[in-house]
């Protein structure tokens, strides 16, 4: 709370967002304006004004996370956590070559069938690359592995075409994608077409995520 004064003794009081720098200029800029306009109806206007201005502006450029939390993680750990994990994607994605593959092939969980291939770097899971077909569309999913095949990532592109794949030639007419941020078993970012998708949806998905990953590792290695 920051209370600010002038000329007749009244003091009036402003909650303002715990937001690093702003409280001491929104301070000064309250004092001023009473000082100068001395119409606490017009002082009582702009300050809150310029309140949301700060929380705009500390927003644009990173001072303030606004978006939802997951699984009781503070805001910055999952900055931190992010960061390892987009260095721990490419670092991955830059030794494919030189890891052994393993493909195999997926039934009865899609209409047109599946493929599934592995990438190990000695007898560690890195890498496994899903795809289900289906007759109107298909999904194509990356999984990502850290420490005896510990889950950090997963990338999942959908496919939807024109027409069925039964009628001839076909167009993809839409495509969805979604990422999926994982910490200790844990889904902590969740985005879909590159928009953070609402915290309460996460336990479900996560669910649903680590479920299907245990019929993935179950595949011949």
């Amino acid at each position: 709370m920051i209370s600010a004064s002038a000329t007749g003794g009244e003091f009036v009081f402003w909650h303002l967002p715990d937001v690093p720098g702003w409280r001491e200029i929104l301070l000064q800029i309250s004092i001023l304006a009473y000082t100068l306009n001395r119409d606490m109806k017009l002082c009582k206007i702009l300050v809150p004004m310029l309140i949301c201005l700060a929380y705009s502006v500390s927003d644009t450029f990173g001072q303030r996370s606004l978006q939802p939390v997951a699984n009781g993680i503070t805001t910055d750990s999952i900055n931190k956590i992010l960061t390892n994990i987009r260095k721990n994607y490419t670092n991955i994605n830059s030794k494919l070559t030189g890891l052994k593959i393993v493909k195999d092939e997926i039934e009865g969980e899609s209409t047109e069938g599946g493929s599934i291939e592995k990438f190990y770097d000695g007898d560690s899971l890195r890498k496994a690359i899903v795809i289900y077909y289906g007759e109107l569309g298909k999904a194509i999913l990356e999984y990502y592995f850290v420490r005896d095949a510990e889950l950090f990532f997963v990338y999942e592109r959908r496919e939807n075409y024109d027409k069925p794949i039964s009628a001839g030639k076909i167009n993809i007419a839409k495509t969805e994608e979604s990422r999926y941020y994982f910490n200790n078993q844990q889904l902590i970012r969740w985005l879909t077409e590159k928009v953070i998708v609402n915290a309460s949806q996460y336990q479900a998905k996560q669910v649903e995520i680590l479920e299907d990953l245990k019929r993935i590792k179950r595949k011949a290695i």
